[in-house]
């Protein structure tokens, strides 16, 4: 095996998770050689600190991996899952404001999402349906995800600013142009079953173009992932196929099929417009039997959210008087909760100050704040805008619910495909032919079908899964 020794890659995990959520996909990418460090500093509860305070926990992490590393890493890859991805790209404007990327000789190679709202989670409000769920949402975010859902709900207003993820957004801010400075930047969304994330957060779309359409209308496929529908530019308005290759026999069969699934959605749109959505009644017997379960698992992880938050002002020393003024955009009071874990004050290294250009769309302002269902296509403008290459993975598994299968979140779950995301996953960051020695197959949007690196990265994850176990 070619040596990866001195390329490092960390791995987050999302909202209310541990790094056993992540740990098949980092036992994939050590197989190739690479250094997988997966941070614990936002374990469950802690996630509920908000996108910024979770974001510099994890710089803080990167730091200490590659100062521990003694200058042996050349190179820096990142994954976020779910929440993750919002908490990486917050630590990517942190450490490039600091400029720590430079200082310690750090190619950035690879930055990766994986079922991320980068447009948060609201749900349409043109809905009555979608008003009720954002309502549900916004009502148990103190219980149910503290800040960082109230991030996600984009019902945020710092010091009367605009919400923190348009922030990360806008052109100039270090947020983006820490995303600019990698040579690849992948968001992997998925297209059906997603209960957490939907499918235009994840992959910063303005429409799901799949809706409609069964999965077996979707045969096509990228050459060697069975699993991986297609792979687009984010700037691209269409999502369906995109300019990566298809297995031929895949292609055929999606041709042959197209008539056939135009139908269908006409059909299906047809239907739904007739009934009017969700009936009210499914709906009410469904609010009325989930709502019982949500509160309760609500005040299940109240309480040792309290009792954590409890030890942490005890133990932690008052910030000076900078430090406990309001929060600014990746600013000085998230640097200081994570500054106050540390036993030390928050120093000016790492804030990110509100970007001088390129102001808010849409009155932003305290006098008149934007309303959180503004926000989501003001973000998309953003993300087009911005001139980062951002590609789009769009995924389809064989799962109830996508958003735990498409990381292998738990070993049951490579029964529903996720083993595929990970391997392509795996090459985006290590590609094949740099540890296997020329070996071929995967390495970017298609590569060859390669059964030896499939079988290799699969063993690997059978043979990890007592050890993830015992994490």
């Amino acid at each position: 095996m070619a040596s990866a020794n001195g390329h490092l890659v960390v791995i987050s995990h999302g909202q209310w998770g541990t790094r056993r959520d992540v740990s098949f996909l980092g036992k994939c990418i050590e197989q190739t050689g690479a250094t997988v460090v997966l941070p614990t500093s936002n374990h469950v509860t802690l996630t509920y600190s908000g996108i910024d305070v979770c974001g510099a926990r994890v710089a803080r992490d990167i730091r200490k991996a590659v100062e521990e590393g003694g200058g042996k890493y050349q190179k820096i890859s990142l994954v976020g899952y779910s929440a993750g991805g919002l908490f990486m790209r917050f630590a990517i404007g942190e450490l490039h404001a600091e400029g720590f990327f430079d200082k310690q000789g750090l190619q950035c190679h690879a930055f990766i999402t994986i079922a991320s709202p980068h447009l948060g989670i609201r749900h349409s409000a043109r809905s009555w349906v979608g008003r009720a769920r954002n309502g549900m949402l916004g009502g148990l975010s103190d219980l149910y995800g503290g800040r960082s859902l109230t991030h996600m709900m984009l019902e945020d207003s710092d010091d009367g600013q605009a919400p923190l993820l348009l922030r990360m957004t806008e052109r100039g801010s270090n947020s983006m142009v820490a995303l600019a400075r990698f040579s690849k930047v992948y968001v992997y969304a998925n297209v059906f079953n997603d209960r957490s994330v939907n499918y235009c957060s994840a992959a910063i779309a303005a429409r799901n173009t799949y809706r409609g359409r069964s999965p077996e209308a979707l045969a096509a496929h990228i050459e060697g992932y069975p699993r991986i529908i297609s792979v687009s530019p984010v700037r691209s308005e269409t999502s369906t196929m995109g300019d990566a290759p298809l297995a031929p026999a895949a292609a055929a069969a999606a041709a042959a099929s197209t008539e056939l699934a135009d139908a269908a959605a006409a059909a299906a749109a047809a239907d739904a417009q007739r009934r009017g959505g969700v009936h009210p009644a499914t709906f009410v017997a469904g609010m009325a039997l989930l709502t019982p379960l949500v509160l309760l698992h609500a005040v299940m992880l109240m309480v040792p959210l309290r009792v954590s938050a409890a030890l942490s002002a005890r133990d932690a020393p008052l910030p000076p008087p900078a430090a406990a003024a309001a929060a600014t955009f990746d600013g000085s009071s998230a640097a200081a909760a994570a500054a106050a874990e540390d036993g030390g004050a928050a120093t000016s290294d790492g804030r990110e100050a509100p970007p001088k250009t390129n102001p808010p769309k849409g009155g932003g302002s305290a006098a008149q704040p934007l309303a959180p269902d503004d926000v989501p296509p003001l973000m998309l403008e953003n993300f087009r805008a911005s001139g980062v290459d951002i590609r789009r993975v769009d995924v389809r598994l064989d799962a109830a619910n996508s958003h735990g299968a498409i990381i292998v979140r738990r070993a049951f779950h490579q029964k529903g495909g996720g083993a595929d995301v990970l391997r392509h996953v795996t090459d985006i960051i290590v590609p094949a032919e740099e540890w296997r020695g020329g070996g071929g197959g995967g390495g970017g949007e298609g590569g060859g079908e390669d059964g030896d690196v499939k079988g290799v990265l699969l063993e690997g994850m059978e043979a990890a899964a007592d050890a993830v176990a015992q994490l």
